[in-house]
Parts: structure tokens; C-alpha cells; sequence
């Protein structure tokens, strides 16, 4: 992530300070990370067992149109699971960062879910 977002989408030398600081300062960002990481590994291995599968057991022409068609539905439905896990992850963060009364804590939890 690092790499990619400082050097990739230009985002600089103060993005990685940044990251490193809330790395360092939150555990609940370096669960989410971990969890990211466990998400996608686990994804891409279904991905590749299944395209395996089909691509030896299957003639050509259907493995290669079921492989294509496979790669657009695993990319929406990965990205699906990510963007909830991250919702999930960063609302756990905002919990354990700002320590608000009980009904606070339900206006903020309302209102991530409008986003």
C-alpha cells in the first residue's frame, strides 16, 4: 500500500510518514490491514484455483470466456467484501480513537452508513 499510494499516485514522502505514524499508533488500523491482506490472499487463491479448474477441465473456448467473464465478477465481488471490511475497520478505529457518550456513538455509526 505504501509504495503504491506514495509512489504510484504521486502521493509523496509525507503520505509514508503519515502511514507509518498511524501504523504505529493504532492497533485497530493494523488489524484492519492484517485482515485486508488475510481477505485478498485468500480471495486470489480462490480466484486461481477455480481458473485452474476450468482451464484444464474444460475445452478451450468455454475456458477462456468463462475466465473472462470470472475475472470481472471475483474483481466486483473482492472489491465488494473490501469496502466492507474496511467500512467495518475504520469505524472500529473512530471507536477506539474518540471516546464519545453512548448516544454520540449512534449518530456516528448513522451517519458512516449514509456514506
Amino acid at each position: 500500500m505504501e509504495d503504491v499510494a506514495s509512489v504510484d499516485f504521486k502521493h509523496g514522502r509525507q503520505f509514508r510518514r503519515d502511514l507509518h505514524q498511524r501504523w504505529n499508533s493504532s492497533p485497530p488500523f493494523q488489524k484492519l490491514m492484517m485482515n485486508l491482506t488475510i481477505y485478498w490472499t485468500i480471495s486470489a487463491v480462490i480466484y486461481c484455483g477455480v481458473t485452474a479448474a476450468v482451464s484444464w477441465a474444460t475445452p478451450l473456448e468455454f475456458a477462456f470466456a468463462w475466465t473472462l467473464g470470472q475475472l470481472f465478477v471475483w474483481a466486483r465481488l473482492s472489491a465488494l467484501g473490501c469496502r466492507v471490511l474496511s467500512k467495518r475497520g475504520l469505524r472500529k478505529e473512530r471507536e477506539w480513537k474518540i471516546p464519545l457518550p453512548n448516544d454520540m456513538y449512534k449518530w456516528l455509526l448513522s451517519s458512516a452508513s449514509t456514506m
